[in-house]
């Protein structure tokens, strides 16, 4: 377990957290930034770490005693792209994006497959500003976690 990784993915998420109360309050626009957040994560954590963060961050959210849909899909669609990740070694910004959009998808599918059909074009905003911030995320990660910048 790489602490440095660790405690920069909680400062993300802690500051995705804090884009998700912001904006999520308005309506539609980035109001699932924390789980964007940790799909963009599972492309650089380990899988110990990324279901951690995961699970502190589901508690987080969700802090009643009892389980949601978006709980369970807060920690299991982040931890299960981290483990296809490390099972076929891509990590790439196009299988990325897949990741998020798949993820973006099925997120909206689990609560209610009837938003997908009747907002489509919302669902569609807001798949397109989750890749543009997924997007941002992944190159900021990507330059912080690079070798070359390695403490």
């Amino acid at each position: 377990m790489n602490y440095y990784r660790f405690v920069i993915g909680f400062l993300v998420c802690t500051a995705a957290f804090f884009v998700q109360i912001r904006f999520g309050s308005l309506g539609f626009g980035l109001g699932n930034a924390v789980f964007i957040v940790l799909v963009t994560l599972a492309f650089f954590l380990d899988v110990v770490e990324e279901c951690a963060l995961a699970v502190v961050m589901a508690y987080i959210l969700h802090w009643e005693p009892i389980f949601s849909v978006e709980s369970v899909m807060l920690v299991v669609f982040p931890t299960a792209v981290c483990m296809v990740k490390d099972w076929v070694s891509i990590t790439s910004l196009i299988t990325h994006i897949c990741a998020l959009v798949v993820g973006i998808t099925a997120w909206y599918a689990l609560i209610d497959i009837q938003l997908i059909f009747r907002f489509s074009a919302l669902i569609a905003y807001e798949i397109f500003l989750g890749v543009i911030y997924g997007g941002v995320m992944f190159a900021i990660l990507q330059y912080s976690f690079s070798e070359e910048r390695a403490l």
